[in-house]
């Protein structure tokens, strides 16, 4: 046995309507900002929850209309290609046939390609150079991001308003201490001064 209480007495004592008259009222408001805090920290789980599942369905939603959008077709190299720097890769133009229409772009190749050889290029609905198609787990990961994102972000509020609070609290209890500690200072110094 410590000789100290246990954390849930301890807790339970701390409640802003205890009717102990020595709690101070800076007390009571301490631990019902906390109590408020916790409270909206622990609420705030399910709506991450439905956060992080809106942004995941409108994000697989966009991923698979964009990649319905996009098409995998086999070009020729038209030219020797060219170390891009800001890129860090080659690019080459690529000519394709589409009908009766030849189309060029500018894409990017193997370094080792040359003119002539085929390469695939993902074009867009408009027959321009496209990014390859997204992955759906991408959704997932944006999903699980913005849920994590609004969790932590309240979560570290409410630490951030607890630890404030409680500086501040302490602050105005120590500036009052003081206080006090100066007047009975003076009235030790003035009884010296009588005696």
């Amino acid at each position: 046995m410590s000789g100290f209480p246990s954390a849930p007495l301890r807790i339970w004592r701390m409640r802003p309507w205890n009717a102990n008259p020595l709690m101070h009222s800076s007390l009571r408001l301490e631990s019902l900002g906390v109590a408020l805090l916790v409270a909206a920290s622990i609420v705030v789980v399910p709506i991450a929850g439905a956060v992080g599942t809106a942004t995941y369905s409108g994000t697989s939603t966009r991923i698979l209309a964009d990649n319905a959008s996009k098409t995998l077709i086999t070009a020729t190299i038209t030219d020797s290609p060219v170390h891009v720097e800001s890129e860090r890769r080659f690019r080459a133009t690529v000519l394709w046939g589409q009908g009766d229409q030849e189309n060029t772009v500018a894409a990017p190749v193997p370094r080792t390609a040359a003119p002539g050889d085929p390469v695939p290029v993902w074009i867009g609905a408009d027959s321009t150079l496209a990014d390859p198609p997204q992955d759906s787990g991408d959704a997932l990961l944006e999903g699980v991001g913005a849920g994590l994102a609004v969790l932590l972000g309240v979560w570290l509020t409410a630490v951030l308003l607890i630890w404030g609070g409680r500086l501040l609290i302490d602050y105005r209890r120590n500036i009052a201490w003081a206080v006090e500690w100066q007047r009975l200072n003076h009235r030790t110094d003035s009884d010296h001064d009588q005696g």
